[in-house]
């Protein structure tokens, strides 16, 4: 079953690298493609990261600044929704109705720069969003998606801090981060993991 998507929706818009942010209340809304589903957000959350794509401030992995972005810019990577169209050719586990949520690698071909929701995809940051059905997180019915959506971005970077850490049981754990997301989520992966002393 398939749910009415409107032809417009509310987005937040950045037209120019450094541009203000600007509130679109009759944006275009998205038409899935081939192997494709469009999410309808919950939750979303603002990264720093998003600050920095938007400023064009981000840094590719030599180090130099990422400059070319995608425009008008919908940033976002850390949303989570409900699966409400897919098309045809998106098959498997993946129906409307379920849980999904948005990840910062979006498509991948193999052929070309990879693409993510920070510069080339559009992201979280509005109503509707089109999703590859391949790099899609279908999530359980039973989580709180307002809990889960820092998850996709802070608490995926947190964990694979903490595994590479190799945190063994009676360890002391000290996390180096000045607070917020992605400190409270090491701290309490450490705590899971036995870490003796986490602080």
């Amino acid at each position: 079953m398939s749910y009415p998507v409107p032809q417009t929706q509310i987005a937040v818009l950045v037209l120019e690298l450094g541009g203000k942010v600007e509130f679109k209340p009759d944006y275009p809304a998205p038409k899935p493609g081939i192997n494709e589903v469009i999410v309808r957000f919950l939750y979303t959350g603002v990264c720093q990261r998003d600050l920095h794509a938007k400023n064009g401030t981000s840094a590719s992995a030599t180090g130099d600044p990422i400059t070319t972005i995608k425009f008008p810019h919908i940033g976002g990577h850390e949303g989570v929704g409900r699966i409400i169209a897919l098309s045809l050719e998106a098959k498997g586990p993946i129906r409307t109705g379920l849980l999904g949520g948005i990840l910062f690698l979006s498509r991948v071909c193999h052929e070309c720069d990879y693409n993510n929701h920070l510069h080339h995809q559009n992201g979280s940051f509005q109503e509707y969003c089109v999703l590859d059905a391949k790099y899609l997180a279908v999530l359980p019915d039973d989580v709180d998606p307002s809990i889960q959506e820092p998850v996709l971005c802070a608490g995926v970077t947190a964990y694979k801090a903490i595994l590479n850490a190799n945190i063994k049981k009676g360890q002391c754990m000290v996390v180096l981060v000045a607070g917020g997301g992605l400190r409270h989520f090491a701290l309490q992966y450490g705590r899971v993991l036995g870490a003796s002393n986490c602080c």
